[in-house]
């Protein structure tokens, strides 16, 4: 069904506040004063989570089961504690924000205002390594939509990426406490564990040996955890909602071709890595390793659905990764890059909308 032309307001709709966003992210890139950046950088937070927030129960084809949840939680409620089915930290956060927002939609509100803090403060963090503006570009083509759906594990993704810059000053112990709150909200985030053995292999001083057993243990859970999490006894609850959500996305618009230049791109990208073209030279490599691993298990759910969808806590670093590929010391190939790179996600924004990949056409706003 060709959703563009069948919903022309709702794809303008998307259209500015893809623009607006943009313009904000990059005032606050050329901004000069710490206040005047984190004006616009909050312009930004609030021109992508309040459209998410105040979306009716029928934009996004979860949205609906998300509404039924919180409102199992509210006081005086009689019926299914459908909120009660989520990990124990989810449904805990839900039973105190319908405590004090009361209203199921301001929940709702609050979790999309939360989510892109937590994914676009940790964008400023690394503005210097990367393009913020364009940063946003990339988290709004290739990822945005899926938050309208996905909310919980989305939720649960943020506050890892949130922790990288912990685990990046060697805090480990700090990280960790995220992965673990992560884990509370989706049982999935347990695999962001895995961070902190690819910031040792990428930071420490280890033996050729020692580095082979590090990745060989990375890629042996990345791809066995099943049989880990199978001997704890959460196996049967990962494959429950990872295949609800493979089925409920239906995300297959030729997805095999983007894997393809995802993997080219992270291949030029050792090429680069090897001239010593980009800005940070170690913060590069942790970045790449993170997007090798995050497209080999999203590959690798043509055959093991499971691993697609946990591939994701890695790839979603690939909005920092084509940021710093567009800052190389090469600037006509950083040019050439950015050239690509927009063309593509254009295209990739453009599927998005015209099939309505994550059920968010027609946009539709919550007025109660």
């Amino acid at each position: 069904m060709n959703y563009i032309f069948i919903y022309p307001y709702s794809t303008l709709f998307y259209s500015l506040i893809m623009i607006i966003s943009l313009f904000f992210a990059f005032i606050a890139q050329k901004s000069k004063t710490t206040k005047m950046q984190r004006i616009f950088v909050a312009l930004v937070i609030l021109s992508l989570a309040l459209p998410a927030g105040l979306r009716d129960s029928s934009v996004g084809k979860d949205t609906w089961a998300y509404i039924r949840a919180f409102q199992s939680a509210s006081a005086g409620y009689q019926g299914e504690l459908f909120y009660t089915y989520y990990e124990n930290g989810f449904s805990l956060l839900i039973k105190i924000l319908i405590m004090i927002l009361k209203e199921p939609y301001y929940v709702n509100l609050f979790i999309s205002i939360l989510t892109n803090i937590l994914i676009i403060k940790t964008l400023w963090t690394f503005r210097n390594n990367l393009s913020f503006s364009f940063s946003i570009f990339l988290y709004y083509t290739l990822y945005y939509f899926e938050t309208y759906n996905i909310l919980r594990q989305y939720l649960a993704i943020a506050i890892i990426f949130f922790g990288m810059k912990f685990l990046l000053d060697q805090k480990y112990v700090i990280f960790l406490a995220f992965v673990l709150l992560a884990s509370s909200i989706h049982r999935s985030a347990i695999i962001g564990i895995l961070y902190i053995p690819i910031d040792i292999l990428i930071k420490k001083k280890l033996l050729y040996r020692h580095k082979i057993l590090i990745l060989f243990f990375i890629l042996s859970f990345a791809f066995f955890h099943n049989y880990v999490l199978d001997a704890i006894g959460l196996k049967s609850v990962f494959n429950k909602y990872i295949t609800y959500y493979i089925h409920k996305s239906g995300i297959n618009v030729n997805l095999g071709f983007f894997f393809v230049v995802r993997l080219a791109i992270i291949i030029f990208s050792l090429y680069v890595l090897r001239k010593k073209g980009f800005i940070d030279y170690e913060f590069s490599k942790f970045i790449i390793l993170l997007n090798l691993l995050g497209t080999i298990l999203t590959m690798s759910g043509y055959i093991y659905t499971f691993t697609g969808r946990i591939g994701t806590y890695f790839l979603f670093n690939e909005i920092i990764f084509w940021s710093m590929l567009i800052k190389i010391k090469d600037k006509p190939l950083a040019l050439l890059l950015k050239i690509v790179f927009v063309m593509l996600n254009l295209f990739i924004l453009f599927n998005n909308l015209n099939g309505s990949t994550q059920g968010q056409m027609p946009y539709k706003i919550f007025l109660r």
